[in-house]
């Protein structure tokens, strides 16, 4: 019997149960050779294609009903938000077709956090939660109400935001929260949120932040292939201006390990000020930073490949306190490498003011970085020593930057 044959024969073998194994066997002779291989069966994921018309309470019927891991996807139409979508178990949320659309408006819902994931029931971890292939808008009209559009909790792994277009967004487009951090109970699961992957979106008009790390621990950690413009903040000036990329935990009450965060390959250019100059005051491209929350760790972050143009800072890398964490003891390590950065304010274009801790470790190499000489606080790149009087981190411009002073 040939190999093929002995292989069909197994196969058939299963009588249509799904084996861990198969044993393929071969007779040359009065000699039997055999060899055991792996074998999977894999069931295509369950899908529900929505009908044309179907409203909001239409589509969480369906996703209650939904069993995890199956699909819906949406009909190609816009659909209003009429309530939370809770996600506490791993559906894939997609469009069907270039009108498929998720509209906020606050008039219709009032909350600040129409999209959440994470949690689960407590048992599990939500594990493979995708929204993809679509527009998500929020209305602005008649309202200075913000809204986050997608928040990612503690109790999640592998989260996917994929082809998403992101527009008018009142907050952030995409902000990661671990509030389970320093949970009294024993369940393990509250506590983790480890792989967030935010992949080819485009986003046109944000008023706080494209991509926000903002409480506690996370891990594995993917902002890639994106492209993003924004041209105003919110109108209420006491918000916080415009950001593209953050990682910034901010309340102590949250204190966190962020490790293995690559930020690859993505464009973040602002108009900022086009609209109203207040906008552009304060606007980050990308910032790494300590505000008020000592306790903390951020390791192996790499920016790297992306360009951002004319915000206030394109670059920051800095502290407020720069104390060493007791939770999560260990050096800091930073790589920002072929990155573009260009244009910039009256701050220089790249400021780093380190943590201050022995054995920190921040490389700014090989980037293009522009500045303008007639403005004389503008230099290409101010390293800035006053969280770090002692030169106890290791900062270094290998390889070397390209500057265009223009």
């Amino acid at each position: 019997m040939s190999t093929v044959d002995t292989l069909v024969a197994a196969l058939a073998d299963t009588s249509g149960k799904i084996e861990s194994t198969v044993t393929l066997y071969t007779t040359t002779g009065s000699s039997t050779a055999w060899l055991q291989l792996p074998l999977q069966i894999v069931t295509p994921p369950v899908e529900n294609t929505l009908p044309p018309g179907t409203n909001w309470a239409g589509f969480m019927a369906a996703y209650t009903a939904a069993a995890p891991g199956s699909v819906i996807r949406l009909a190609n139409e816009p659909l209003h938000i009429m309530s939370q979508l809770q996600g506490t178990k791993p559906v894939k949320i997609r469009g069907s077709g270039p009108q498929s659309k998720l509209i906020w408006d606050y008039n219709e819902f009032q909350t600040s956090n129409p999209i959440w994931i994470g949690f689960g029931d407590g048992n599990t971890v939500v594990d493979g939660f995708e929204i993809s292939d679509l527009e998500y808008e929020h209305i602005r009209t008649n309202t200075a109400a913000r809204g986050l559009a997608i928040s990612i909790y503690n109790g999640s792994k592998n989260t996917t935001i994929r082809n998403i277009r992101f527009t008018n967004i009142t907050s952030d487009c995409v902000i990661v929260r671990n509030e389970g951090s320093l949970q009294p109970d024993t369940n393990p699961n509250w506590k983790v949120l480890d792989g967030v992957n935010v992949i080819g979106c485009t986003a046109n008009e944000w008023y706080e932040s494209f991509f926000n790390i903002h409480e506690g621990s996370c891990s594995n950690v993917v902002v890639a292939n994106n492209s993003c413009y924004v041209s105003q903040g919110h109108p209420d000036h006491s918000v916080s201006r415009p950001y593209a990329t953050i990682i910034n935990i901010e309340e102590s009450k949250y204190p966190g390990l962020v490790e293995n965060v690559t930020i690859a390959n993505n464009v973040f250019n602002s108009n900022l000020g086009s609209v109203n100059p207040v906008d552009w005051t304060d606007s980050i491209g990308l910032s790494i930073r300590q505000n008020d929350n000592p306790d903390l760790r951020y390791t192996r972050i790499y920016v790297t490949g992306n360009t951002y143009t004319n915000w206030n800072h394109n670059c920051q890398v800095v502290t407020i306190n720069g104390q060493p964490s007791t939770l999560f003891p260990g050096p800091a390590y930073i790589y920002i490498l072929k990155n573009t950065f260009q244009w910039g304010g009256n701050s220089p274009t790249v400021r780093i003011a380190p943590f201050g801790n022995t054995g920190d470790l921040i490389v700014l190499g090989d980037n293009d970085i522009w500045y303008q000489k007639d403005k004389p606080l503008n230099v290409p790149v101010l390293y800035d020593d006053q969280y770090d009087p002692n030169h106890l981190v290791t900062f270094t411009q290998v390889p070397v930057n390209t500057l265009h002073g223009v």
